[in-house]
């Protein structure tokens, strides 16, 4: 089927990136009395957008925006729900410094006092978070995948994300 090609080729892009991701995250809305059911998809995007910002400027400093190289990586699957067609978010988030990306916790929190609730958990590959992702490319999820952050950048960003082996460093020789 082609629908399922197109997901597992969005997979497979997303996957390219595993060394890069930190985060895998589940983004709810608040329930409210919209013909939406939860909130705008313009509205959620903003508040989506905002928590970026924040984790952004506590990884790279207040003026990340001056570089264009800085930010985090995300690629963003918007998906509306089958129950009741509430839009959520999941998300992969990369290129994080090691001690924001510990910060699951306060990163919930941050959400849940901005939108609504949030799951986040550290990336592992072989829990098959890319495949999960990429299944809002179905047609019939409704869902699209974004690629937010410094994305023409990644080839430079995955090189100085290398790290050499502790065993061929020059220091060890």
């Amino acid at each position: 089927m082609i629908y399922n090609q197109v997901a597992l080729a969005y997979a497979d892009m997303i996957k390219k990136y595993d060394p890069l991701w930190n985060l895998y995250g589940h983004f709810t809305f608040r329930l409210s009395n919209t013909k939406h059911g939860s909130v705008h998809p313009e509205k959620a995007n903003k508040l989506f957008m905002h928590f970026l910002d924040d984790i952004n400027k506590d990884s790279f400093g207040r003026n990340y925006k001056k570089r264009a190289d800085k930010g985090s990586l995300v690629s963003r699957s918007t998906e509306i729900g089958g129950k009741g067609g509430l839009l959520h978010y999941h998300a992969l988030i990369g290129h994080l410094p090691e001690r924001v990306s510990k910060l699951n916790m306060e990163l919930k929190e941050t959400w849940n006092g901005m939108a609504g609730f949030a799951r986040l958990y550290p990336y592992d590959k072989k829990l098959g978070g890319a495949h999960y992702l990429a299944k809002s490319a179905y047609a019939w999820k409704r869902g699209e995948i974004d690629f937010i952050g410094p994305w023409s950048f990644v080839d430079k960003i995955m090189a100085e994300s290398y790290q050499v082996p502790e065993i061929f460093a020059a220091s060890a020789l």
